[in-house]
């Protein structure tokens, strides 16, 4: 795989470093939903950004509401970034989708994806 970045990928980090909230801060809260299909109900995993003092800003794998088959896919975004000096929330906000993530400040909802759990049930997808 090349690791250069592909022009989606560059236009998906480009959208990410444009946001007010930019960059992550240790404490912050991502979560991450996984919509409903015919054989499973929707579910989520909730990530906390850390700090150490050999990787800097990580993710830490705090919660999760997967059904026992899905608990495989919970996790994949755990630790620093694959890519050193980028953010914790590159990864998940390029391959997840912003559709698909809350993120969550000092308790405040900075990023509400429209695809996103909100109380525990994924959003429409409307505006």
């Amino acid at each position: 795989m090349s690791e250069t970045l592909h022009s989606g990928d560059a236009n998906k980090r480009r959208a990410l470093t444009e946001q007010a909230w930019y960059p992550s801060r240790v404490g912050d809260r991502l979560i991450i939903t996984t919509e409903a299909t015919e054989q499973d109900p929707c579910w989520t995993e909730t990530y906390e950004v850390s700090h150490d003092t050999e990787h800097g800003r990580l993710l830490l794998h705090t919660d999760h509401t997967a059904a026992e088959q899905d608990l495989e896919m919970t996790g994949w975004f755990v630790g620093p970034p694959k890519a050193p000096g980028s953010d914790p929330f590159e990864a998940p906000w390029t391959v997840a989708g912003p559709d698909r993530l809350t993120i969550i400040r000092c308790g405040r909802v900075i990023h509400q994806g429209h695809n996103a759990a909100v109380d525990g049930e994924a959003g429409t997808g409307g505006e």
